[in-house]
């Protein structure tokens, strides 16, 4: 079965592949595949980058949220943020913390790449790490020490979260 654009004007139809700018030592080739659309590098050199540009300021922009990438070798869905706050108690010298993030985060579970940036009230308490709650894998639990002075008041963590979802 052909595609064929609804839209008459302005449009060209081939019925093989399409090869451009090769007269200027490197072009693209456009090419049908069993599997899907390639768009590949084209010369005489046996290898040759393939680069996606936004015009101007513009970015680029592949697939939406309902689609995967292989980037690779790897499976993605996308790049997801999130601010977060918690709140915690006062913490005594040498003590240690969990704190659960008030905040689910949609889709983030075990496997995925997930970076957190924190800016902790007040500064005596160290970031001990994080961890997924059992009772669900969308919520994060922050580990906080300590380590030497006692923080007589409560304090808070701010911050984001940053993850590749890898599922």
């Amino acid at each position: 079965m052909n595609f064929r654009s609804s839209n008459t004007v302005g449009y060209t139809h081939f019925g093989g592949d399409v090869v451009s700018n090769v007269e200027e030592t490197h072009g693209v080739q456009l090419t049908g595949g069993s599997t899907g659309g390639i768009v590949q590098p084209a010369g005489d050199d046996a290898n040759i980058a393939l680069r996606l540009l936004g015009k101007g300021t513009g970015g680029v922009i592949i697939g939406n949220s309902s689609q995967t990438a292989t980037l690779l070798g790897g499976t993605f869905k996308g790049f997801f943020a999130s601010t977060y706050t918690v709140q915690f108690a006062a913490i005594s010298s040498g003590q240690t913390l969990e704190a659960a993030l008030s905040t689910a985060f949609g889709s983030f579970a075990p496997g995925d790449l997930v970076m957190l940036e924190t800016l902790i009230t007040p500064s005596e308490i160290a970031f001990g790490g994080f961890r997924l709650a059992a009772d669900a894998s969308t919520r994060l639990t922050m580990v906080l020490h300590n380590p030497g002075s006692t923080a007589g008041s409560t304090g808070r963590v701010t911050g984001r979260i940053v993850w590749a979802d890898l599922t």
